[in-house]
């Protein structure tokens, strides 16, 4: 069956809430529950973003389950902010800040496939554009590596539609529909934050990071006694890091540029 219209009307419960009212937990959790599988088969570096925005929604879940009274993402995190737990990097507010740059970095990627740029260039555009700014320097540039190695990169738009539905040209057009009901969703989260004081009107980040003294739970340490010499990121990234470190240590002298 066709991967988008499912998505589709799941997002449209939560679109149609924009602009006249807050944005409902459990429809937006439903959406993006559905939507997180998008990335399947986009390669491991999209894995691990893949991996990382399941975590934040358990931690909007769990955020949800401990303040039963929010019904919508904005009371969940002024919630939090009543009761001083929003800086907490397991908290929903911190989660929601991270889920929404990663939705944006996956929604971007489609945008630029929907246009026609090959999904590998796309995926690497996406990533320069948005997550990259708020990534440290090992792990963007371990990022960057692999979205342009040949074993890790992602595949290219012909390999990747095929998996949404037999028709590509409505695999596209339903692609498209879904990015324009659910971009104002994330836009409008990115302004609530922003309001709230949790996030940088420039899309920095740099309020979360600065003013909570907040990291990425996504981090990585070299010289650790591990067996890949790198301590932190998930096992995909771990490769990477070991098997190029010297590709790395050129990136981060700034000899040597990504592909």
């Amino acid at each position: 069956a066709p991967f988008f219209p499912v998505i589709i009307a799941a997002w449209q419960d939560v679109y149609d809430c924009v602009g006249s009212m807050d944005i409902p937990f459990h429809q937006f959790f439903e959406a993006s529950s559905k939507f997180v599988r998008v990335v399947d088969g986009f390669g491991p570096i999209i894995g691990s973003v893949q991996v990382d925005i399941v975590k934040n929604l358990d931690k909007l879940k769990k955020a949800n389950d401990k303040y039963p009274s929010a019904k919508t993402l904005q009371s969940l995190v002024r919630a939090e902010k009543a009761a001083g737990t929003h800086q907490n990097k397991y908290g929903a507010s911190v989660a929601l800040l991270w889920l929404n740059r990663e939705m944006q970095f996956i929604f971007i990627i489609l945008q630029k496939i929907v246009s026609g740029l090959n999904a590998s260039r796309a995926v690497r555009e996406a990533y320069a554009e948005t997550l990259s700014r708020h990534h440290g320097s090992v792990i963007r540039n371990a990022f960057e590596w692999g979205l342009s190695s040949r074993l890790t990169a992602p595949p290219s738009t012909a390999v990747i539609l095929p998996r949404f539905g037999t028709d590509t040209a409505l695999t596209i057009d339903q692609m498209d529909v879904c990015i324009g009901i659910a971009t104002p969703v994330f836009e409008a989260i990115h302004k609530f934050l922003i309001s709230e004081g949790l996030d940088d009107s420039c899309k920095t980040g740099t309020t979360i990071s600065g003013e909570f003294n907040f990291e990425h739970p996504i981090q990585a340490r070299t010289n650790s006694p591990t067996s890949t010499g790198f301590d932190g990121p998930p096992d995909e990234w771990r490769q990477i890091l070991l098997s190029n470190q010297q590709d790395i240590g050129s990136h981060l002298a700034g000899s040597s540029e990504p592909a």
